[in-house]
């Protein structure tokens, strides 16, 4: 999947790879997040944490996440929990 998300200085593009399990690593120009979906109450659910950089290291992240289509395209949009987290993601799947 690829996509957007937000950052303090604005949107950027980033490259998320899924595995089987849940667990995902997002790459993007300025991070790295790893971590995993999973179901909770009947809700797609998420936990990340940044990697890099390294001088910067982050708490972990929860939030919901949602995957919809329209016009032929699958988009997964993921949610913090803390209004206050600039992290709201949208990435499109590609083949």
């Amino acid at each position: 999947m690829a996509g957007w998300f937000a950052e303090v200085a604005g949107d950027e593009w980033a490259t998320m790879n899924v595995s089987a399990d849940g667990s995902y690593k997002a790459l993007a120009t300025s991070t790295t997040t790893v971590g995993k979906f999973y179901l909770e109450a009947g809700k797609l659910r998420y936990r990340s944490r940044r990697t890099t950089p390294l001088a910067m290291p982050s708490a972990e992240v929860f939030g919901t996440a949602s995957v919809s289509e329209d016009q032929g395209k699958t988009i997964l949009t993921l949610m913090p929990e803390d209004p206050n987290y600039l992290g709201r993601a949208e990435y499109e799947r590609v083949q």
